[in-house]
Order: structure tokens, then sequence, then C-alpha cells
């Protein structure tokens, strides 16, 4: 019984089928091996069985009955050799009339079988296959010498099995390695022997050449190819034996073919139209490392040569727009610079005599006057405001930390300063403003002036996005090793998707748009300028009919 189901097992069938033996009738060097076998044992018949799933057949025998031989495969009711393959074990029987199992064999009533000797075959692996075996008609007791030639010969079965098994995997392999050379689409393969004949040319190749593998393969060497081309840049050179060609022109006697080496040809056909071919020619060695062909590979690179070319031009046209935008980057901070400066004296001015007809300087003033006069004071002022602004934003444009007037001071000094400030802007407005200041701040190393006009720009913000009824807090405190400016409130908060944009300089978001609120969009980019100068950080976190809150966080490294 085969318990273990090696007769079967799916690996074992597929080896017998990789063998090329099943559909092989007769084999002349097995029929060679079974002859040898049947005349060393003394018996007139013996077969190579190869036991299948459900038959066995026979490559090579000898003394087949007629019925048998002619078709070289016997079911498995008949066979003596499944045993062998079932308990992967020599079987010898001196009387099979004695064996209790293949005593009841059609074989023993049909062919008159009384004597069976058979060793195991096996492929490289050692999975079983089948047997070699030989058979008698007569009862024989066999000799230990006789059961060492079996093993003999079946060992030479073994080297056939195995030079079959290998040769199919090597074909095998050549049939991948051709359908992958083959398919692949942009690049071209040659091959050719140690004489430099060309015995291989996949599809990409014969694009390139524009030849087929017939014209090709066994006809040309690797020397003729430049003759494919009405220009071929480098010149391939020609072998060292090669003479017949060397009045064409295109070949040099004298060059090894391996100087062809790697690099780029420039081919032209009979069109005129041009490619560029990427080449690299490879020299295969034999085991002694002597010379045994080469191979040729090819990539057209024509089109990478042009999109290389052509971003080369991208890219050169787009450092002129980069050095542009610089230029027209540098104008515009001279314009704003000079025109803020230029601002500045005039609205000084403007100010000043403000102030002085307030104090009466022109005689007392009507009550119209004074209210016009309110007027002027107050949008020049703003204005004020808005050219130090630009100033301010220019200069931390272009001097980044070198603009700063640092100093060690206390951390709740810029802080206090900038709220004292928002308390005109409180008035008459009904808004829940709270300080909130820890106790034992550490001091900072900063421009006073500078963050107070940071956090004066932030508290600003929050009273005007801030309806009436909401709340303001402004909170100095130490957050880890971090001293934290914050401002929080219940405004009308911020889109999400103008985040990103908020510290842009003239931005302003859409819902101060629509409340027509009065300001440049400057404040935040000033703020972000003051917050990097100083090597901190400013994160915002808003949402629409919420609140905003912003917070500056200086590192304990900035701090004394």
């Amino acid at each position: 019984m085969d318990t273990e189901g090696r007769i079967s097992d799916p690996r074992r069938l597929r080896r017998l089928v990789e063998t090329g033996l099943l559909d092989v009738r007769k084999d002349p060097s097995l029929d060679r091996l079974t002859r040898l076998a049947a005349s060393f044992l003394g018996a007139p018949v013996s077969t190579v069985s190869l036991v299948a799933d459900g038959h066995q057949v026979y490559p090579g025998a000898f003394g087949l009955p007629d019925e048998v031989d002619t078709p070289r495969h016997m079911p498995l009711s008949h066979s003596f050799c499944q045993y062998v393959v079932i308990n992967d074990a020599p079987l010898i029987v001196e009387d099979v009339r004695e064996h209790p199992v293949l005593s009841i064999s059609p074989s023993v009533q049909q062919f008159g079988v009384l004597a069976y000797a058979g060793v195991p075959l096996h492929d490289p692996d050692g999975v079983v296959l089948g047997s070699l075996c030989v058979v008698q008609r007569r009862v024989v007791r066999w000799t230990p010498e006789q059961i060492a030639t079996l093993h003999d010969l079946a060992a030479s079965v073994e080297t056939d099995l195995a030079l079959r098994l290998r040769n199919r995997d090597v074909e095998r392999a050549r049939a991948r390695l051709a359908q992958a050379i083959d398919g692949a689409a942009h690049t071209g393969f040659i091959a050719a022997d140690r004489d430099g004949t060309v015995t291989v040319v996949n599809q990409a190749a014969e694009a390139m050449l524009g030849a087929t593998s017939a014209e090709l393969v066994g006809t040309w060497k690797l020397h003729h190819l430049p003759k494919l081309f009405r220009h071929a840049v480098p010149a391939v050179p020609a072998l060292p034996a090669e003479t017949d060609d060397a009045a064409d022109g295109d070949v040099n006697p004298g060059a090894p073919l391996e100087q062809i080496g790697s690099g780029e040809w420039i081919v032209e056909n009979d069109l005129g139209s041009q490619r560029i071919l990427s080449i690299r020619l490879t020299m295969l060695h034999d085991a002694r490392g002597e010379n045994d062909g080469y191979v040729l590979v090819g990539n057209d690179v024509t089109a990478h040569h042009q999109t290389e070319a052509a971003l080369h031009d991208v890219i050169g046209k787009q450092a002129d727009a980069v050095d542009r935008l610089l230029e027209l980057d540098r104008a515009r901070h001279d314009f704003i610079a000079t025109a803020s400066h230029e601002l500045r004296t005039p609205v000084t001015s403007i100010l000043g005599f403000t102030e002085l007809l307030t104090d009466g300087a022109a005689g007392d003033l009507t009550s119209d006057q004074e209210r016009l006069l309110d007027r002027v004071d107050s949008n020049g002022k703003r204005l004020l405001h808005l050219v130090e602004d630009l100033l301010n934003l220019s200069s931390l444009e272009a001097q980044g930390p070198a603009a700063l007037e640092r100093s060690v001071l206390d951390a709740t000094a810029p802080g206090i300063r900038a709220w004292k400030s928002l308390q005109p802007l409180l008035r008459g407005r009904r808004l829940q403003a709270d300080l909130i200041v820890a106790d034992d701040l550490p001091s900072v190393y900063g421009d006073v002036a500078q963050l107070e006009r940071a956090i004066r720009h932030l508290l600003s913000n929050s009273v005007k996005f801030t309806p009436d009824g909401g709340s303001i807090t402004f909170s100095i405190v130490r957050e880890d090793d971090d001293v934290v400016f914050e401002v929080a409130d219940t405004g009308v908060g911020i889109r999400e998707d103008e985040h990103l944009e908020l510290f842009d300089p003239f931005f302003r978001t859409r819902e101060a748009q629509a409340l027509a609120t009065p300001g440049a969009g400057l404040g935040l980019a000033v703020v972000r300028g003051i917050v990097e100068a100083h090597g901190a950080e400013i994160d915002v976190t808003s949402l629409r009919d919420v609140g905003t809150t912003v917070r500056i966080r200086m590192p304990v490294s900035l701090t004394v």
C-alpha cells in the first residue's frame, strides 16, 4: 500500500514530466543500459521503468514481449516496479510465488514472471522516479555481485536522468531569458561568439539597428554594425583577425573588439533621422578565464537627451525668472524703505502742527474746528503707525536680528507696556479684558520696544475683531523652559483656509474686509518678523465664530 502517497506526489510527477521521457517510446542510450543489465545478470528481460500515476512507461527496455515493447507502457496493476517507488528501496525476489503481494500480480500468469530484482532511480534531489529492474521466468538466487552490478548500472541511468533534467532546466532558463530579453522594450541585446559573430538579437536591437534577426544572426559580426548606419560616432573598431573588410572605410583592423567598451553612438538612418544609442560591450569568459563571447547592450537615449536638454533650458529660464523676481523684491524693498522714510517726516510735521493748534498756539478754536482737528490728528497717527510698520518690516527683512537693540530685561516689561497702550482702545467698549502675569518669571534677552510692538499688534487685533460682550485675555507665563506671551479672545475667528497666509504682508482676511475693519494687513507680518528675529516661535489657533489664540514662545536658551 502506498501509505505515504509517494506514487501520486505532485513534485515527483512534475519531475517525471521534466525528464521528457514519459512521451518517448524508445531511448537508445537507456536501451543499451538495459541490455547490459540483462547480460550481466543473465536475465531475459530488463527495463528502465518510470512509474507515473496510474501506469508505468519503459523508455529503456530489453527483451519485452511484443505486446508491451510496442507501446512501451503498462498499467500499474501489472507493475512490480511500483513497489520499489512506494518503498524507495530495492526489491529483490527469488520466487515471486512466495511473495504475498507479487504472487497475485497479473504479470505472473500473463508473462510467466518468477524472479525479480529492481533498484530505485532518483533525480539529483533524491526524488524517486522509477526503477532499473531485471525479470526471470525461473526461480533465481541473486548473487551479491549481480545486485551490485544492478546498482552500478542504475547509477548510470540516474546520470542520464540528471543530464536530461539539467538540460531541461537550461532550456527553460534560456527560454525565460529570451522572453525577458525580448520583453525589454527599450533595451537592445546582441550576443556574439568569441569571434564576434552575432548569435542572438532581440526585438529592441532590431528596431535600433533597422535590421531583422534573420539578417544578422550567423552572418554579421559586431564590427560590421556601423555599416547599418550612414553615420556612427565613435566608429566601432574591428576584430584583430578581420582583414576582408579593412577597405570598407569604417573599420580599424588593428584594434581589438573590446575597445567598443561603453559610450554613445550618434546614428543616422537612410532618411536622415538621428538617434543617440548608449552602448556597453561586455566580454564573457569561460571557466579558464578565456574569451567565450560578447554581449552588446544598447539603449536608445535620444528621448532622454532631448528631455535633459529641455530640462536644462527650463532650469535656465527659471533661474532667470528667479533673478528677476529677486531684483523686483529688492526694488520693492528699496521703494518701501525710501517711501516710508520720506513719508514719516511730513506726517510727523503735520501731527506736530496739529498739536500746536490743539494747544491754542493760533488762538482759541471753535467746537467745529476742534472736531475737525481731532480727525486730522487721528488719521495722521494712523498714517504714522502705518509708515512705522513699513519701515520696521523693511528693516527686519533686510537685517534680521541685526535690526534689534537687545538687552537683558524683565519678561513682563514689554507685555505691561503693551497692555497699558491698549487701554484707550477699550474705552467705550463692552469687553472683558484680563491680564494674567505669573510670578518669578525669568529675565529675557530681547528688544523691549520691538517686543512691545509685536504684543501691541496682537492686542489691537483682538480688540478690533472681538464684538462687544466678548472677552480678551493676555497672559505672560512660564511653560517648561519657555516664556510664553499669549493673547486669547472670543472674536470672529479666522477661516481655516486663511491660516497659512495670516503672516503675509498686506494680507487681510475675508472677515476684516467684510467688517471694513481699518488696517493695511501689515501687523502680523511685523509680528512674525520681530518674533523670528528674536529666535522665538509664534503659532495661531483659531476657529470661525469661536475665537483666536496667538502664542509667542521664547525658549530658555534665549532667557538669562
